[in-house]
């Protein structure tokens, strides 16, 4: 209710004019505070608040990148070592081999020249040996930068000496023994240029005896190169270190590698001694210190090498604490312009945490695939080796032992009509020998890739499909003068390999549609087929091959889609950009 007039007082003078004024003021200044420190508290409570939690969330991101690298690491290691140690035993129980250890005429030479092949082929092993009990080289292939050449008997050199013989001819028979990883020593000296290897070696048992040991000497630079490219995406340092701590893949400095064998006295422990006291004494995990966060583990599986070796990857502290403190100085800027729209925070809050946990959940998925796919790819592996191996047993060792027989008994002959017609047997096994030799080879990797590029391998695969498969393609190929780098096309061939496969296997029709376009720097590949189809929700997708044609196109960069349904069809279409950044 109003109040009553009245009649206005005058002031009192002097005083009282100034005694109003300093309570208003004063009336004004609390309400201001009364305002200020309860929005001033809200907007310094929730900045913390913030800081804390991303700086949480940032250290969880750290931690899975930490895990997930070291672990793809801890595979990439354990799957090379595990095959060669596969493929060490596998010669050691060679039949040219035990031909060569019973005497059998030309054995020696037989069986050097497998060993060349097999170096050539392969191209990881510096050496190939057969080292007899006396640890006396007896047969010995240098790889020599990729012309591998069987050395001299005379040049042949006494091992009796080296731990790995006397080591390895003390195991039974099918055990292998693993150096420890240094580099190769010839004539008592260091091997210059530096050869990182690792001795690989079996016992040999002919006639119910050992009869020597069989030794490979794995190019351990491949194996640096292959943990190196694993790290690449990671924001940290990653190293591969011996069980003493010694450097052999350092991520900054290369001088202070293999510093046990070149008089170098840096490690890992005297780079970071608090976080080292921890590692050495533990199998794998995680640790915090001032230094940042340590992920480690003991790497390279049944065959790891003697001593050990141990993959560490680190995030600096400045790297922790970054993420969080940038976003802690944007909010105080974003809180000093807009500091009335507090809704605005609700929605930053909400904006953030889903863009976090999308990046959690990014992560988590394609940790899950890329198990998957790692699982598919050492299958894969396995199985191709098995292939290859009963390719190599069973049809060339047929067509070397025809080849033989055939010289053998044109040697043996006089009638000239005989010994001719054994030399015409010999030579078609020659040339049968070729042709499966480039078949194999083929598989492997088609050389038309590197010689002609992807638009000739692609036409000459499709005329395959239709000679072999029975399956013809509608082929629309299109291609600028964009020139495709190495990786690009590779990836692009595999893709349609396996797509056609699928065609082949599960869509039953007799003709597909490839639409393969190079333009405007973008590779664009479309595969159709107007058969069976599936339900992509229902059918796990990595057994038709999928998640590895997605993974082959989403670590260059491009986009994959899959379209089908029962009884429609199924398309794939893949998209991959052409550009040197995405390409790296």
């Amino acid at each position: 209710m109003p109040e009553p007039a009245t009649e206005p007082r005058p002031p009192r003078p002097g005083g009282d004019a100034t005694g109003g004024a300093r309570v208003a003021a004063r009336g004004v200044t609390l309400r201001f505070v009364a305002w200020l420190a309860p929005i001033a508290a809200l907007l310094a409570a929730s900045a913390a608040f913030l800081h804390q939690r991303e700086a949480a969330a940032e250290r969880r991101v750290h931690e899975q990148r930490g895990r997930r690298v070291v672990d793809l690491g801890a595979e990439v290691v354990a799957r090379d070592l595990e095959a060669v140690g596969a493929e060490v035993r596998y010669l050691a129980e060679q039949t040219a081999l035990h031909d060569y250890l019973t005497g059998r005429p030309d054995s020696r030479a037989r069986l050097e020249a497998d060993y060349v092949s097999f170096s050539r082929h392969q191209g990881i092993y510096d050496q190939i040996r057969f080292i007899d009990v006396q640890g006396m080289e007896r047969v010995r292939i240098n790889h020599d930068r990729g012309e591998p050449g069987a050395v001299p008997e005379r040049e042949l050199q006494p091992k009796a000496a080296r731990d790995y013989v006397t080591a390895s001819l003390a195991l039974d028979p099918g055990q292998v023994y693993v150096s420890a990883f240094d580099l190769n020593v010839e004539h008592g000296a260091i091997e210059r240029p530096l050869k990182p290897v690792i001795r690989f070696a079996t016992p040999v048992v002919a006639g119910g005896e050992k009869r020597g040991v069989l030794v490979l000497n794995y190019l351990g630079a491949r194996l640096l190169r292959k943990v190196s490219e694993s790290a690449a995406a990671f924001p940290g340092e990653v190293a591969l270190v011996n069980s003493e701590g010694y450097y052999l893949l350092h991520p900054r400095s290369p001088e202070q590698e293999w510093g046990f064998l070149l008089g170098s006295d840096r490690t890992f422990g005297s780079d970071h001694p608090e976080a080292w006291r921890e590692i050495a004494a533990r199998a794998g995990g995680q640790i915090v210190t001032r230094e940042g966060l340590f992920t480690f583990r003991n790497v390279g599986g049944t065959h790891a090498p003697a001593g050990g070796l141990l993959l560490v990857a680190r995030v600096s502290d400045e790297q922790l604490r970054s993420g969080a403190g940038a976003l802690l100085g944007s909010v105080l800027v974003a809180y000093a312009v807009l500091a009335p729209l507090l809704v605005g925070l609700a929605g930053y809050l909400a904006y953030a945490g889903a863009v976090r946990r999308r990046h959690e959940r990014q992560i988590a998925e394609s940790e899950a695939r890329l198990r998957v796919l790692s699982t598919q790819l050492l299958t894969a592996q396995e199985e191709e080796r098995r292939n290859i191996s009963r390719d190599l047993h069973d049809d060339l060792g047929q067509l070397v032992t025809a080849v033989g027989l055939n010289l053998g008994r044109a040697r043996q002959v006089a009638d000239p009509a005989q010994k001719e017609q054994r030399l015409a047997s010999a030579a078609e096994g020659v040339e049968a020998l070729i042709q499966r030799v480039r078949e194999i080879s083929a598989r492997l990797r088609p050389r038309m890739l590197d010689e002609l590029g992807l638009k000739e391998t692609v036409q000459s695969f499709l005329t395959e499909c239709r000679e072999r498969l029975g399956l013809a393609a509608d082929a629309d190929l299109q291609f600028d003068r964009t020139e495709l780098p190495a990786a690009v096309s590779e990836n692009v061939y595999r893709i349609l390999q396996e797509a056609a496969t699928n065609v082949a296997k599960h869509a039953r029709v007799r003709s597909f549609d490839v639409r393969l376009h190079v333009t405007g720097g973008e590779v664009r590949l479309t595969v159709r087929d107007r058969g069976a189809g599936f339900d992509p929700a229902s059918v796990d997708s990595s057994g038709l091959g999928l998640l590895g044609m997605r993974e082959r196109v989403e670590l260059l960069g491009g986009s994959f889609r899959v379209r089908s349904a029962p009884g429609e069809g199924t398309e794939i279409d893949a998209s991959i950009p052409v550009a040197p950044d995405v390409l790296g």
